[in-house]
């Protein structure tokens, strides 16, 4: 058959005008498998692609002023192995039309039953889309290790989701790559970073997950 090109992320959705723009924007995002976020009154927007690091964070960019607190990972009640989307259909008039279910079998395994998540997703029109952004959704769900990090003022510059590779011996942690997923700023601490591990191969879907175009 012939092949067709569609860009990676696109969302089809009316918003009212009277709606919640907060759900609008949710919705935008969700379609590309992104996140939006405030800090420090600022509005930041990220798809679901690779992002080169924009620092390398080490021990010249700790302050000392409080402890660097580490969170293992995601716990079972939050674990997902499995999504099963539904989607705004364009062949269907635009009509919620089930998907087929993204399964990673090397996660079932891992936890030792099936933990599924139901995923309505509004501005997704096309069943290949859908299952890229359910992909996305649950090899970000697996890099669960955070850590709030307190740095001296190297780390002022950094916005909320740019990706920084670290470099802490103490962890065993070389150019280890995370996202910036919280930011704030005080005289007295300097700046303390919120970061969640990420990966490139979370945005490459592979034979980990069980796709049906």
């Amino acid at each position: 058959g012939s092949r067709v090109v569609l860009p990676l992320y696109q969302c089809g959705i009316d918003i009212p005008l009277d709606s919640n723009p907060d759900d609008a924007l949710s919705e935008i995002c969700e379609s590309m498998a992104g996140q939006w976020g405030w800090a420090s009154g600022r509005l930041s927007v990220r798809a679901g692609v690779y992002r080169a690091p924009v620092a390398s964070i080490n021990e010249d960019w700790l302050s000392g002023t409080s402890a660097i607190q580490v969170v293992p990972g995601v716990g079972q009640a939050e674990a997902l192995n499995i999504i099963r989307p539904t989607y705004a259909d364009a062949a269907q008039g635009y009509v919620q039309t089930p998907g087929p279910e993204v399964r990673a079998d090397t996660y079932v395994a891992a936890d030792g039953r099936e933990l599924v998540n139901e995923l309505e997703l509004g501005g997704v029109n096309t069943s290949v889309h859908a299952q890229h952004v359910c992909s996305v959704l649950l090899r970000e769900a697996r890099e669960g290790l955070t850590v709030e990090l307190p740095c001296n003022l190297r780390a002022y510059p950094l916005e909320l989701f740019d990706v920084v590779s670290v470099t802490l011996e103490r962890f065993g942690w070389a150019a280890k790559l995370f996202e910036v997923v919280g930011w704030r700023f005080s005289l007295t601490g300097g700046v303390v970073l919120r970061l969640r591990e990420t990966a490139a191969a979370i945005y490459t879907p592979d034979a980990v997950f069980d796709l049906l175009n």
